[in-house]
């Protein structure tokens, strides 16, 4: 990648070693954090994500204006320009400061005008801060409708779907089925592939958690998994989970997590599903045989200790019910 030949790329590992004190340093809040530094160790940007096309652009913006943070803000204040409002606003969005991301991206906005829609990152970075308390669910609430109005209907899908899961947490319940008849009627008017999915994804909630229909939800849920999910440890593992988590679907979600086990690699991958496994039986009042799932797993993976604090919880309540 030539962006990376006009840099010295430092690769650190956050949880590990030195890479934990950096860490702390820099105010890493997420993986992958990506922080632009000058010769003198001052940050000239700093972002967060995975997309290469993303990095690539915003590698290309940061090289081309080499002032530091500090600067960009100063200037800021006394010659606003839209590259300065936007670069400070992914800044702060990458610190967790949310409540500032949104006003450098409120003021991108009105430098922008009508040429560019920074509605998705005010929205992002609002509902973000409802958890540290910078926000709270009503701002979200307006925020989304500025989504509405933009024109991007992955976005709004998107925003439907981050605002249905924040009603499903307990702000306010009364809107799940709201936003997610948003979500799905925006979705349904699109033949792309993603918001397809996406409407699936939609009404695997909806028929589960307003409908109240289990068998539906299942087949919208199998919808999600793929072409090939059920010859794959991963997706029968997946689809079991799901089925666990959610307390539907039990009798079926136990015969194909017994059939992921028989198709998964030994080793770690093995004593998951082996889990899974276990915890369906335990739901379906058969702790003898979760107990010889539990086992299995720690024959599988002896140094995870989850799997040795489960087998005794399981036979412990073996001992209780005795």
């Amino acid at each position: 990648m030539s962006e990376l030949q006009k840099v010295v790329l430092f690769q650190v590992d956050a949880e590990k070693g030195e890479g934990v004190e950096l860490s702390e340093e820099y105010s890493v809040r997420g993986y992958p954090t990506f922080v632009v530094l000058n010769t003198e160790g001052k940050t000239v940007d700093r972002w967060m994500g995975y997309s290469k096309e993303y990095f690539i652009e915003t590698m290309n913006k940061a090289l081309a204006d080499l002032s530091t943070i500090a600067e960009k803000t100063a200037r800021l204040e006394s010659a606003p320009t839209l590259n300065d409002a936007v670069t400070l606003g992914r800044y702060n969005s990458s610190i967790s400061e949310f409540s500032k991301a949104v006003e450098y991206y409120r003021q991108a906005q009105q430098l922008a005008g009508d040429s560019e829609d920074f509605s998705n990152d005010i929205f992002i970075n609002t509902t973000r801060g409802i958890a540290k308390d910078q926000f709270s669910y009503e701002d979200a609430a307006k925020a989304f409708e500025s989504i509405l109005a933009s024109a991007d209907p992955e976005n709004k899908v998107n925003a439907a779907r981050t605002m249905s899961r924040l009603a499903g947490q307990g702000e306010k319940p009364g809107d799940l089925a709201k936003y997610l008849q948003i979500g799905i009627d925006i979705a349904s008017k699109s033949n792309d592939p993603g918001l397809q999915s996406s409407r699936n994804e939609l009404l695997v909630d909806y028929n589960l958690k307003v409908a109240c229909d289990s068998a539906e939800a299942v087949r919208y849920k199998k919808l999600t998994l793929g072409d090939n999910w059920q010859n794959e440890a991963d997706g029968l593992n997946s689809f079991a989970w799901w089925c666990f988590e959610n307390s539907v679907n039990l009798a079926e979600a136990d015969t194909l997590a017994r059939k992921a086990v028989a198709l998964a690699e030994p080793g770690r991958d093995k004593a998951m599903i082996l889990d899974t496994a276990a915890q369906i039986c335990r739901a379906r009042g058969n702790l003898e045989e979760a107990i010889k799932f539990m086992e299995m797993a720690v024959a599988e993976e002896p140094d995870n200790s989850q799997w040795s604090k489960t087998l005794e919880s399981f036979r412990a309540e073996v001992t209780g019910s005795s």
